[in-house]
């Protein structure tokens, strides 16, 4: 190809980059790409179900609730998916799990939470692929009725 071919190609991948980092895109491409980073993305509760254990009609230790949701990038691009389950807790809490499926790999996740807040600590436990070891934690800010504004924190 020669010398002129091949900074063609370079220029051009650079100007991609470039793009995708005007766009939003660089940073979940290095998150996704690498095991460890910093980026921000949006959760999005799309399916939801609840396990009434005492048949109760409300809220009660024991009773459970199983969610999926999707994940999408500051485009509105859609980069992955949680999947998860909460059990209600004494004192109106619930002790929550979920993995985090990326492009790359896994993150397995943990959190406890008052029911319906508007902020959530979340742990990161693990991963697969990419991930693999990962620990770290996610932030979580309600943005609406059904979404999270969500800051991973993935360490090595």
């Amino acid at each position: 190809m020669g010398i002129m071919g091949t900074r063609r190609r370079l220029l051009a991948a650079a100007a991609i980059t470039a793009a995708l980092a005007a766009a939003g895109g660089a940073s979940i491409a290095h998150a996704d790409g690498a095991a460890g980073g910093e980026f921000v993305l949006t959760e999005t509760t799309t399916n939801r179900a609840s396990v009434d254990v005492d048949r109760s009609g409300t809220s009660t230790p024991g009773d459970a609730f199983i969610f999926h949701s999707v994940l999408t990038d500051g485009t509105g691009t859609r980069v992955g998916t949680v999947d998860g389950h909460c059990v209600v807790l004494l004192g109106g809490r619930n002790l929550c799990h979920s993995v985090v499926t990326l492009a790359r790999g896994t993150l397995s996740t943990t959190f406890v939470a008052a029911a319906g807040s508007a902020t959530l600590a979340i742990s990161i436990d693990g991963g697969t692929g990419r991930f693999d070891r990962a620990r770290g934690q996610i932030r979580a800010a309600r943005a609406s009725q059904t979404a999270f504004r969500e800051e991973f924190d993935i360490d090595r």
